[in-house]
């Protein structure tokens, strides 16, 4: 999991595994600032299995930008990614869900909160590659009760695979959408999703590729979480 505890995010991390690995491991977030790979000067060790252990504070500064003293109740979450042992210097039996998408936001009382979203990698794992197509979501706005999803590609090549997407409000599928085509290296495309009855507040979650149909130079960013405030009404 991934907790606020002002100032700071912390990340909760379990061995679910039956054994234990020498190896240590740094924890590296990835937000609209930036990358910050992990302190090596603190690097965590692997704790014994079914023991779960909270890291230190990481600042969202580091990052983040805008940060969550800039956050308001109405303004939309910031997104950010925590990935555990990012050098996969610890062999583990599971490296597929090593990857959390979260997003941090206040809410109409003033607190903050961290929604979390487990990414799990596709088979042949999370390995970046700058000759590969890379899908993200860059915009999300509704039309009506549809919502307009526009999705890039910010990877070298294209591809000519179809993919489906599924969309989540409140944790609570709207469905899998499929037949989506890649756009081309640096392009993006348009896609509306009809009838879906959403309104302003609401809180969405889009799974890019979701049975991981193509193959990315990165997998980790395929899913983008959004509050449709009346910012986000064309």
């Amino acid at each position: 999991d991934v907790v606020w505890d002002d100032p700071h995010i912390k990340v909760i991390y379990t061995n679910t595994g039956s054994g234990r690995e020498a190896a240590d491991f740094t924890i590296a977030v990835e937000g609209t600032k930036g990358n910050f790979l992990g302190n090596h000067n603190y690097r965590k060790h692997v704790p014994p299995p079914g023991t779960t252990v909270t890291s230190g504070g990481f600042t969202p500064g580091l990052f983040m930008r805008p940060g969550p003293s800039d956050l308001s109740p109405s303004s939309p979450p910031q997104n950010f990614i925590v990935t555990i042992d990012p050098e996969d210097r610890v062999r583990e039996s599971n490296e597929r869900d090593n990857t959390m998408n979260c997003a941090i936001k206040m809410t109409p009382e003033g607190v903050i909160e961290v929604h979390t979203e487990p990414i799990k990698s596709p088979p042949w794992g999370d390995q970046v590659s700058d000759t590969r197509p890379d899908l993200i979501v860059t915009d999300a706005q509704l039309k009506g009760d549809a919502l307009e999803v526009t999705i890039s590609n910010q990877g070298s090549e294209g591809s000519s695979a179809t993919f489906a997407t599924q969309l989540f409000l409140k944790k609570k599928s709207l469905g899998t959408f499929s037949g989506w085509s890649v756009p081309p290296a640096g392009g993006s495309v348009k896609t509306t999703l009809p009838g879906l009855g959403l309104k302003p507040s609401d809180i969405v979650e889009i799974h890019l590729d979701s049975a991981h149909a193509v193959r990315e130079g990165r997998e980790s960013n395929n899913v983008f979480l959004r509050q449709l405030d009346n910012s986000h009404v064309l």
